[in-house]
């Protein structure tokens, strides 16, 4: 059923969010996230891919997830981040820290564990790869 599969991954965004402030604390990062809100989209194919997906939840006029900035706007979020179940990638997102540039996309395989979700945030925040 639909409310057990978004209680699951409501659970996941919930342990991302920790395992990500978990890392900003023993990194000596001292900023935080917090969860404003979640929600499903019924209608999305995530199966375009992750350049797609990252296009479709920043689109506001595209006929695709525009419902996001409203919510984005109503509960006050200043990053959104989509989940998807796509193997192509485990994330993408943009380079910001400007306010129409904080859109990630991450595989929610790789959320946890691997630190993705924090990873593409860290991109929203404007962190780029160690270049060594």
């Amino acid at each position: 059923p639909t409310e057990t599969t978004f209680d699951n991954m409501l659970s996941r965004i919930q342990l991302a969010v920790t395992e990500t402030n978990t890392a900003y604390t023993e990194s000596g990062v001292t900023s935080s996230l917090r969860l404003v809100h979640a929600y499903r989209d019924e209608e999305y194919d995530e199966s375009a891919g992750f350049s797609q997906a990252l296009s479709d939840v920043r689109g506001t006029t595209d006929g695709k997830m525009d419902m996001v900035h409203e919510r984005r706007n109503t509960y006050g979020a200043d990053m959104v981040a989509l989940i998807i179940d796509n193997p192509q990638y485990c994330g993408m997102a943009y380079m910001g820290p400007t306010e129409s540039f904080v859109f990630s996309v991450t595989a929610w395989n790789c959320a946890t564990g691997y630190y993705s979700f924090g990873h593409e945030i860290g991109h929203n925040q404007g962190c780029n790869h160690d270049k060594g």
